[in-house]
């Protein structure tokens, strides 16, 4: 009798398992690999799902203007008022637009404003870090007498078009937060076009209308 047939065996014995599991390790590695891991947003990066149209709705073209009440965010508030303080003076002739930016809390620090003129001049007021206003106060300074910069008239053209594009002028006049925050700001834009005047208030929330004619005027200044 040889010992061929139990070498053979005893290999068989240790060799088969470890084949079995190096295939189910490669197995598991194609199915991890082929499997794009799900993972739910926290509660604090989330933001809010959007309300699908209904069947009857066409859905919007990616250039149409978002429509602020179908984010939740949003509620308008047709009585929203600028804080005591805010510039609510008329705009002067040859504006276009004027922006201000009012932190809601104590101090005046980080509040600015800005004038846009329809032939492109930007006046720029921002309060310093050590800005110390006397309420209800919330601006430290004047306009300076110099513009920060100015647009050029494919810019003023284009923000005219934004203006149109969001429908600005069909806007409430205000726009809050449903539930309640005690931190935010306080964002009014004016808008001066074609004999025209409106203007809307942000209390504690953001409205893309407001913020892409804010970015299209900031943009450029800073980023020539």
């Amino acid at each position: 009798m040889t010992r061929a047939p139990a070498v053979v065996i005893a290999l068989a014995v240790v060799v088969a398992p470890a084949l079995v599991l190096g295939a189910c390790s490669r197995q598991n590695g194609d199915n991890a690999s082929s499997v794009t891991p799900s993972v739910s947003p926290t509660a604090s990066t989330a933001k809010p799902a959007l309300p699908q149209p209904s069947p009857s709705q066409p859905t919007p073209a990616a250039d149409e203007p978002s429509k602020p009440m179908d984010d939740p965010n949003l509620q308008s508030d047709p009585g929203l008022e600028p804080v005591d303080g805010a510039e609510v003076t008329p705009l002067p002739s040859g504006a276009l637009m004027r922006y201000q930016i009012i932190r809601l809390g104590v101090g005046c620090r980080g509040n600015y404003r800005f004038l846009l003129h329809a032939d492109g001049r930007v006046f720029m007021q921002e309060n310093g870090a050590r800005a110390n206003c006397e309420p209800p106060q919330r601006f430290d300074a004047d306009y300076p007498a110099e513009p920060m910069g100015t647009l050029t008239q494919a810019q003023v053209d284009e923000i005219k078009a934004l203006m149109r594009k969001h429908d600005f002028f069909a806007l409430s006049v205000g726009y809050k937060r449903p539930n309640r925050r005690f931190d935010g700001a306080m964002e009014i834009l004016e808008v001066q076009l074609e004999g025209k005047t409106h203007r809307v208030v942000l209390e504690k929330v953001e409205h893309p209308a407001v913020s892409a004619l804010r970015d299209a005027v900031l943009t450029p200044l800073y980023n020539p």
